[in-house]
């Protein structure tokens, strides 16, 4: 963390600015080459803890929680895994023109106490703004966005997934292709209840 003013965070300077980020529906962060965030959209500000450690300029990971963040003393950048973060490999990428768009990542995040797998979409573009520059970063859950978006187009002949696409794909292979999320097969009560009736039956 750093003492420095943020040069986004003057009165009326980044209004305008600010009104253009909370329009967008995904938590979008403005950051640094140092993975600090200047300014976070209201999207964000709406995820847990994120306001608070925005106002301080807090690095990314320890906003969200990183396990590597969490880990040290130093938090966020004080670990040797930390060179292999794919926020800071993105926002290296941006600042030097290659924007990221939807770079399917999996963070491994502090989550009601514990630490879960989360996949997410990644997307960095450089921003130039008061004569210096920022990395726009959006994170997406791709579970949140299998949940809010439209139903999967399945076959109700051959069960397969895919609408207009040839050959069509099952619906564990679509969902692993588009959402980078896997299936977990298993039995319902129900179904696992039916299955031992019948093998009671037939011993």
């Amino acid at each position: 963390m750093t003492d420095q003013k943020s040069s986004l965070n003057t009165p009326g300077q980044s209004e305008t600015l600010q009104t253009v980020l909370d329009a967008i529906p995904s938590p979008i962060f403005l950051i640094d080459n140092m993975a600090q965030v200047e300014l976070a959209n209201r999207c964000a500000k709406s995820r847990r803890g994120v306001l608070d450690a925005y106002t301080h300029r807090e690095r990314m990971g320890n906003i969200l929680g990183c396990i590597n963040a969490l880990s040290c003393s130093d938090g966020c950048g004080g670990t040797r895994n930390c060179e292999d973060c794919p926020i800071r490999k993105a926002v290296a990428d941006a600042i030097d023109g290659n924007s990221i768009f939807r770079d399917r990542v999996l963070f491994q995040l502090l989550v009601d106490g514990k630490y879960v797998p989360i996949h997410m979409w990644l997307t960095a573009s450089l921003l130039k703004y008061d004569g210096r520059n920022f990395v726009a970063l959006i994170l997406e859950d791709v579970a949140e966005f299998i949940e809010t978006t439209a139903l999967i187009p399945v076959c109700k002949s051959c069960g397969k997934a895919g609408e207009g696409v040839e050959p069509k794909k099952s619906i564990e292979a679509f969902i692993n292709e588009r959402f980078a999320s896997d299936c977990k097969h298993g039995l319902c009560a129900e179904c696992a209840k039916q299955a031992t009736d019948r093998k009671s039956k037939g011993a």
